[in-house]
């Protein structure tokens, strides 16, 4: 894996990993995130927020900025929307890559993100770890919360593939208060729910209890896929969801999240997520 450090449009200094199909940036003064991410040569797949955007950011300074970020569910006990000013360190162990950002003071946390290359080509395994710092227990779930480029499509699978009959309910849906099943942008398959950006202004954020333990978004030119855990027996965050889903006119969030848990001091969450991405011919 080549890596190489370049300024990036507005974004400021990136690390920048080269692998043989994929390319990704890192952005260094702000963070934690993995900001691009693409088949070599290709467009990335994720949003970026332009210099001069007034929305999707807050009048204390906070900014999406676009990308991957590492959140820590659920978002109402916790001040997530604080400016994200506060550099990345990285570091390489055994040819992974650690990224590193200073303690969260609200949180009393300290964010990581492991980066590795996976078993194949077309994947890489991304760790997020929370470490609490505090003097209390910490309670919650990492959240890792994907900003997707306009214009995709996004296919959350309920269960495996299977035609047997449950005794008990398998679906579980969480919609956030405004949310309407009759949107425009939500159609459901048998087997799948099925969420289109688009540029409309309503409201729209959704979970699932997603047992499949995996979700594509879908643009015209790629496929970027996660891969993730879908524990039986624990409790999720926000109804019990695994996957969540915000939409609105610029972007896409396709969130997955670990199981709520008692962090005690000293203690490290963890939740990995294995992306891959496909040319689109690849995917039919």
């Amino acid at each position: 894996m080549k890596t190489r450090i370049l300024a990036y449009k507005h974004f400021g200094e990136c690390l920048w990993l080269e692998h043989e199909a994929w390319e990704m940036g890192i952005p260094l003064s702000f963070g934690l995130r993995i900001l691009y991410f693409s088949k070599r040569g290709r467009e990335n797949v994720f949003f970026e927020q332009p210099e001069d955007a007034n929305y999707l950011c807050t009048p204390e300074g906070w900014r999406v900025f676009g990308g991957t970020r590492l959140w820590f569910a659920p978002e109402s006990e916790h001040s997530l929307y604080r400016p994200e000013a506060q550099p990345v360190s990285y570091a390489w162990a055994d040819g992974r890559l650690i990224l590193t950002q200073a303690e969260d003071t609200a949180l009393h946390a300290v964010k990581q993100m492991e980066i590795s290359p996976a078993g194949d080509s077309d994947s890489v395994d991304i760790t997020y770890r929370i470490t609490n710092t505090g003097g209390e227990p910490l309670v919650g779930a990492p959240w890792a919360v994907s900003a997707m480029r306009a214009g995709g499509m996004l296919t959350v699978p309920f269960t495996p593939e299977s035609e047997r009959i449950t005794a008990k309910p398998e679906r579980f849906l969480s919609l956030w208060n405004t949310t309407s099943l009759g949107d425009a942008r939500l159609t459901f398959t048998k087997r799948a729910a099925v969420i289109r950006q688009k540029p409309l202004d309503a409201y729209f954020k959704m979970g699932f209890s997603c047992a499949a333990g995996t979700a594509k978004y879908e643009l015209p030119d790629q496929a970027f896929i996660k891969t993730f855990p879908a524990e039986t027996g624990v409790a999720y965050p926000d109804g019990g969801v695994n996957l969540e889903v915000y939409t609105c006119r610029w972007m896409l969030e396709f969130e997955t999240l670990a199981a709520t848990r008692i962090y005690l001091p000293g203690e490290t969450a963890e939740h990995t997520e294995r992306w891959t991405i496909l040319e689109r011919k690849e995917t039919r």
